[in-house]
């Protein structure tokens, strides 16, 4: 079967390796070499122009390259490989190879920066994996009316377009959104607190002072009594598919009455309702079930399975000798692989105090002499997820780790490890880097205003020796690493993502909820390790192309591992922003969101409801017909293939 119609010349015009026949060429040649060499195969004449655009090529590539490449979104649309096009495998492999190499270079740039005007005011972001889904917290002009939104990235209509929302009574504060699968549909869960003041002294102002107005990063002093709610929302990714049928491009006609015909795309999961404040949440698959789990302030964390509705709770138990002082959780995260959670504690010290010695199970914290900080002490602990139903109270962690004592810190961030679900079917490469990424953990000392960063390696849990892991001994926790970020007073904040942190520094003088920024820094975990290995480790696999691909005119994939260029020697990198770009965000930075799988950031500024998107990776774009840019030779059969 010949791929397509060549052009033909006079045989004698020819170079021997021409006149072979288009399937050798391809399935024997060009399946062979690296991805580098296709693409500068692709620039010697029109016939290996035309060849290198085969999405046999570039769909093998996909499955057998040596890193990840932007996860896919769980739904049926990319189950398979032979649903997805020649074009979405091409972009997915070169963003990530382009990606990757800018991430680790001495001077990372951006690629392209695109700029999108939405009708609402965005007041937080959270970006999917892989970045083709955003969920924001927005707002009309007044700030009167607030909804969850959902975007959809490298849509052929304009980019970044806004499918569905949700409204919302006050604003969605601590906004959290995970690719998950519940009560057997698969979409995004969208999770996120409200608040509402109430009693009748508040009754009697006639509701003049709005809740949503307090900054959701910085503890507040309310001038009336607040109740909490909880809220957890579902988006079928089946639905969200069918809104994005390019053939109707949204803000048309045709697009709302499709729209109208459908059921509605947001169905509401749950509610946890509190008079205590609910602060931090987490969404996680664990033991392949669906579950939230949020902070009650200040010592207690709710879980609920949200297949089956069933609430439990756990209390941590304070320590000895601090009986009297109330522990504070500033955040935690449900570990992969197990039903445990790590767990991040503060105990506020305002007086040094003596601690008798004891033999009891937590030792107590080391002694400072002397006048305290207001956050003594910062310690990492591990507890056990609580059976559905159970309210667990005054639990001892079965590990923990002291970080800081006698110091002052805030900004305290966990990683997020992504992991499939044992119901996801989307397509990943065939053999993946041996090691799995690790946990980390971030934290701004206040004394020098270094961001601190711990790392803790995960362990896949044994079947044959069901023992509880530990996490904090010597060989598995890689301890903190320091920097400070040029000589002038800056405050760096961390993006931690998934294995890609991102560092942006805004002035220390301002202290609004909107501060402009300064620059955006690469940072790179472990100079000498994965990071910066020429060749990575691939576990072999066993494979069924036949069930794994369903294309039989798809070959078995061989490892492929791409030339990776040289990592840097410094752990961060300032990254080179277009000056336009850097005047746009100097007025202030409203929402920040960030895929480390994609390379993208997305900022929404203040005040003028637009959506930049900054682009680390470089990937082919396509047009409103969904024809690749460039076209590869005007040949319309390139198209959806």
């Amino acid at each position: 079967m010949m791929l397509f119609t060549r052009f033909r010349k006079k045989s004698s015009e020819l170079c021997v390796i021409t006149r072979l026949p288009d399937e050798v060429l391809v399935e024997e040649i060009m399946l062979t070499l690296s991805i580098e060499d296709i693409i500068a195969l692709r620039r010697v004449n029109k016939l290996f122009y035309q060849l290198t655009h085969q999405p046999v090529i570039w769909k093998t590539l996909l499955r057998s390259m040596n890193i990840k490449p932007p996860p896919l979104p769980p739904s049926k649309r990319y189950s398979h490989l032979g649903s997805i096009t020649g074009f979405e495998a091409e972009r997915m492999v070169t963003r990530a190879i382009s990606f990757h190499n800018n991430w680790r270079s001495e001077k990372p740039k951006v690629y392209d920066v695109q700029h999108f005007l939405q009708q609402h005011n965005v007041l937080s972001m959270v970006v999917l994996p892989g970045g083709k889904h955003l969920v924001a917290s927005v707002a009309d002009y007044t700030y009167t009316l607030h909804w969850i939104m959902v975007l959809v990235m490298d849509y052929r209509h304009g980019g970044l377009i806004p499918l569905a929302k949700a409204p919302t009574e006050t604003k969605a504060f601590n906004l959290r959104a995970k690719y998950m699968t519940v009560r057997g549909v698969s979409g995004i869960v969208i999770a996120y607190i409200r608040r509402e003041f109430y009693g009748s002294s508040y009754a009697a102002t006639g509701g003049t002072i709005n809740p949503s107005d307090y900054d959701e990063t910085r503890d507040i002093d309310p001038p009336y009594p607040l109740r909490y709610e909880c809220v957890a929302l579902l988006v079928s990714l089946d639905a969200l598919e069918d809104l994005a049928d390019p053939h109707f491009p949204p803000g048309s006609a045709e697009f709302f009455e499709r729209a109208k015909a459908q059921s509605p795309p947001f169905s509401r999961l749950s509610r946890i309702r509190s008079r205590s404040q609910l602060d931090t949440i987490d969404l996680a698959d664990i033991c392949g079930e669906p579950y939230i789990a949020v902070v009650k302030k200040p010592e207690t964390i709710v879980f609920k399975n949200l297949d089956t509705g069933v609430t439990s709770s756990l209390t941590i138990k304070r320590w000895w000798g601090f009986e009297d002082v109330e522990h504070n959780i500033h955040n935690f995260r449900i570990m992969p692989y197990h039903r445990d959670f790590l767990v991040m504690v503060s105990i506020p010290i305002l007086a040094a105090i003596e601690l008798p010695a004891a033999d009891l199970t937590l030792p107590p914290p080391p002694v400072i002499p002397g006048p305290r900080k207001k956050e003594a002490y910062l310690y990492a602990c591990i507890f056990s997820v609580p059976d559905d139903g159970d309210d667990v109270r005054d639990l001892e962690p079965f590990e923990f780790k002291f970080f800081e004592d006698g110091t002052d810190f805030d900004s305290i961030q966990i990683s997020d490890p992504v992991l499939p679900s044992r119901l996801d079917s989307s397509i990943r490469p065939l053999r993946f880097q041996a090691d799995d990424p690790p946990v980390c953990i971030y934290y701004r000392n206040l004394s020098t205003q270094d961001l601190m960063e711990v790392r803790i390696r995960p362990c896949r849990p044994d079947s044959l020796q069901p023992l509880r892991n530990t996490f904090f001994e010597s060989l598995s926790i890689l301890w903190k690493t320091s920097y400070h970020i040029g000589s002038r007073p800056v405050v760096a904040n961390v993006l931690p993502a998934h294995t890609r942190p991102l560092i942006w520094t805004t002035p220390q003088e301002n202290r609004t909820e909107s501060p402009p920024l300064i620059n955006f820094y690469s940072h790179i975990h472990d100079i000498q390790g994965a990071e910066g290995k020429k060749e990575w480790e691939l576990e072999e696999e066993s494979i069924d192309m036949d069930d794994a691909v369903n294309d039989k005119d798809l070959p078995t994939p061989t490892p492929i591992c791409f030339r990776q260029s040289q990592a840097r020697a410094s752990v961060s990198a300032a990254i080179k922003v277009p000056i336009a770009l850097r005047k746009a965000l100097k007025h202030g930075i409203k929402g920040l969101a960030w895929d480390d799988w994609s390379g993208r950031i997305f900022v929404a500024t203040l005040d003028d409801c637009m959506i930049h998107v900054v682009d680390l990776a470089q990937s082919p774009k396509e047009d409103s017909g969904g024809q690749r840019i460039p076209v590869p030779l005007a040949d319309e059969r390139m198209i959806d293939r």
